[in-house]
């Protein structure tokens, strides 16, 4: 692939998501499945941000729009998904606790993670947010419900499952299999892992260890690449992040309008570890009444939080989020989109969230 590193430049692309210390495996499976949608990925050796191109956004909008405005394909969907709510839920049960894997048994998941990427990738505000923005069909209406209410709520717990405890389970039986360290195994690709159990062919440790420290990987046109050296180092210097000691307040997309004072609770959601572990941090997690949550993106998992705050803050997700459908039933105020404020803000931060204006700004710093 020859790839112009004059277009690879903040301004042409959208943030996506970010989450702190994403391994080379779990991001390779995301872009290898966005391979067709012009995607970036950039990790600094802390966070791992992902952007889609503008012009890719525009193309997934569009086809989104296309899509929940027609009832008989929305309807087909509908039907497939949940019968893939139910593989996958059988298939995360049977392997949990599986001791090896084979070739044949790598293909299997490898399919079954291409289906569950499919039916995931539609719940994106990437696809669903355009129909926000002016006059939205009462088909539309109906079909983003569905998804948002019930779709979208069951699949994600049980997805985010698959691509960390089962893909992480998997990455630790290979490696055990092939004498290689298990936290080196996650900075395979997807790829160098199938290479590696047809012929057992290893990745070198110097290119391992180098991933761990910092990666960029780059789709177009259906293609995949790994960016490295001097350009790799370009692109991070490009995307840097910014100062966040100097921002003092940010703007969001309102999801539920509403105006309230209160010390941030900063929760951020890890894909490093397997989702039971996360789930054990999550609900040890300190949170007073009246508290406002703020994080990357909320799932189920978080609701009996969300029902205890008395605002919500997400980096992440559009109007069709769960952070938006969450904070519409619960009639508190909430901004989505905000990038960075996970970074900016800290617990005990005393803020003004302002979802009438679409802002959130520091009134009193923790000590």
């Amino acid at each position: 692939m020859n790839i112009n590193l004059n277009l690879i430049k903040p301004e042409n692309y959208i943030r996506t998501f970010a989450f702190d210390d994403v391994p080379y495996l779990l991001m390779d499976c995301d872009m290898l499945y966005d391979r067709d949608f012009d995607f970036l990925a950039v990790y600094n050796g802390k966070t791992a941000v992902q952007f889609i191109s503008n012009a890719q956004a525009d193309r997934t909008s569009r086809l989104g729009q296309a899509f929940f405005d027609n009832e008989k394909n929305f309807n087909n969907f509908e039907t497939n998904y949940r019968k893939w709510l139910v593989e996958i839920q059988e298939y995360v049960e049977s392997h949990k606790n599986d001791n090896q894997i084979t070739l044949d048994e790598f293909f299997v998941f490898k399919a079954f993670l291409w289906k569950s990427y499919y039916y995931f990738r539609k719940t994106e505000f990437f696809y669903t947010d355009i129909l926000y923005y002016g006059k939205m069909s009462e088909t539309a209406k109906k079909n983003l419900f569905i998804l948002g209410d019930d779709l979208k709520m069951k699949g994600r717990p049980i997805f985010i499952e698959l691509i960390t405890t089962i893909l992480y389970r998997f990455a630790e039986l290979i490696a055990k299999q092939n004498g290689i360290d298990s936290d080196l195994i996650k900075s395979y690709s997807l790829d160098e892992i199938q290479l590696l159990l047809e012929t057992g062919q290893k990745v070198d440790n110097a290119i391992l260890l180098e991933r761990q420290k910092s990666y960029v990987i780059f789709t177009q046109g259906g293609a995949i690449q790994e960016i490295t050296d001097n350009d790799k180092e370009v692109i991070l210097e490009r995307f840097k992040e910014p100062d966040y000691s100097k921002i003092t307040e940010i703007k969001g997309t309102i999801a539920n309008k509403g105006k309230v004072t209160g010390r941030v609770n900063v929760i951020v959601p890890r894909l490093d570890i397997p989702y039971e572990d996360w789930l054990k941090e999550l609900y040890s997690i300190k949170f007073n009444d009246g508290d406002i949550l703020l994080t990357e993106t909320t799932s189920p998992d978080f609701v009996p939080l969300m029902k205890r705050a008395s605002g919500i803050i997400a980096d992440q997700g559009g109007m069709n989020s769960h952070a938006a459908i969450m904070s519409r039933e619960l009639g508190v105020p909430c901004l989505v989109g905000t990038y960075y404020a996970t970074h900016v803000f800290s617990t005990g931060d005393l803020v003004e969230l302002d979802a009438n204006m679409g802002i959130v700004k520091i009134l009193e710093k923790k000590i």
